[in-house]
């Protein structure tokens, strides 16, 4: 007996509604709001600020502008990604997984997936993705044409997300192929149409020539 994966496809804001998955049917949404970076950056780009303001009322005239660059670039660096990468949001349809990530937007197709795992150690190997991913990310590999492409994001439930992947997979795989039925049915024309209709009735005319010659 199959369990029912717990599911959540009601948009949580009026962005995920109107730029998520827009006209598809979705079958799960996660949606994972890294609240614990984004305080962790606010002080640093306060003090950065304070930084660049001081070395510019300080520092030498001439050296003053230069100096103030290097705090002024990590206070401009850290407020953007505190406010284009807090948010993830990944709905998954019925033909894609598609993940909002500030400015990166990826759209997966399920049969092109190879690989869809948790990654339990908090973002694996990379840094930058463990500052983001506090309750674990999704690790998630598929073939573009030839090319193997491979795309780790945060989660806020990473084990329920690539449950409800997989089974958007298994549904899509076993799907029929009601597609290429239809236009076989109605576009093509087989030399043995009489053979496939065995139940067309007999026309009036046929069954008077039938009958006169017995």
């Amino acid at each position: 007996m199959n369990e029912t994966i717990p599911t959540r496809v009601a948009p949580s804001d009026e962005y995920e509604a109107n730029a998520v998955a827009v006209g598809q049917h979705v079958r799960h949404r996660d949606k994972h709001v890294a609240r614990g970076a984004v305080l962790a950056m606010m002080p640093m780009t306060l003090i950065a600020l304070i930084a660049t303001i001081a070395l510019l009322l300080n520092a030498e005239p001439a050296l003053g502008p230069i100096a103030a660059v290097l705090p002024a670039l990590w206070m401009v660096g850290t407020l953007y990604l505190a406010l284009t990468r807090a948010v993830v949001r990944t709905a998954v349809t019925d033909a894609h997984v598609e993940v909002n990530w500030g400015p990166k937007a990826v759209s997966v197709p399920l049969g092109a997936i190879t690989s869809c795992e948790v990654d339990a150690a908090q973002g694996g190997l990379r840094l930058g993705i463990q500052v983001w991913a506090l309750k674990g990310s999704v690790l998630l590999k598929w073939k573009d044409g030839q090319k193997d492409r491979a795309f780790q994001f945060p989660a806020e439930d990473p084990v329920l997300l690539v449950a409800n992947i997989k089974a958007a997979m298994n549904s899509a795989a076993n799907a029929p192929n009601t597609g290429v039925r239809a236009e076989v049915a109605v576009g093509a024309s087989s030399p043995n149409t009489a053979l496939d209709a065995p139940d067309a009735p007999v026309s009036a005319d046929v069954e008077k020539r039938a009958t006169s010659s017995d």
